[in-house]
This record gives C-alpha cells, structure tokens and sequence, in this order.
C-alpha cells in the first residue's frame, strides 16, 4: 500500500517503523516492536489462564517510535518540521 500512497502523493503514517524502513512510507508511529509481542504474549498467557476480557489491561505505549523518511517527504514536496525529526527515533534519508 505505501508504494501507491506514495506515487498518488498521499502522505500516510503507519503503525510499524519497518513500513517507512522498507516501503518507503512517510512516516510512523508506534511501539517498539518487542514491547507489543511482549504485550501480545502476556494478554495471550492471562486469556489462557482463564482470566476474564473485563480484567485485561487496556495499556498506553511505554516507548513510542518514531520514523519518518526524508526521501518519501522530499518525493512529495513535504518540509518535515524541525520539532518533529527531533522527536524521531528513527530518520531515513
């Protein structure tokens, strides 16, 4: 999908750093991909246990990631502000 996104000009932010690394996609914003198949794995183990859907955690992102890549902005005539690469864990050229 981020190939065609990116030829129609349609700027898109995804959920995994490796759409931006990858495909070429403008940006994403997500976990740290071990921290959800931890989580992942830890809902799995409690639902397993018998615990019930009303007691399983509802939880924020303990490390947001941030990628963007500079070249999909550049082919779409985007200016990533100053403030927003300062945040990004990950910039692609």
């Amino acid at each position: 999908m981020a190939p065609l996104l990116r030829d129609a000009r349609i700027p898109a932010v995804y959920f995994h750093h490796k759409l931006v690394e990858d495909f070429g996609a403008l940006a994403s914003l997500g976990e740290w991909w071990l921290d959800s198949d931890n989580r992942a794995v830890d809902l799995a183990v409690r639902v397993l246990a018998g615990h019930a859907p009303a007691t399983l955690p509802v939880d924020q992102l303990s490390r947001p990631h941030l990628a963007v890549s500079l070249a999909c902005a550049r082919s779409m005539g985007i200016t990533v502000p100053p403030a927003v690469l300062a945040r990004a864990q990950e910039v692609f050229h």
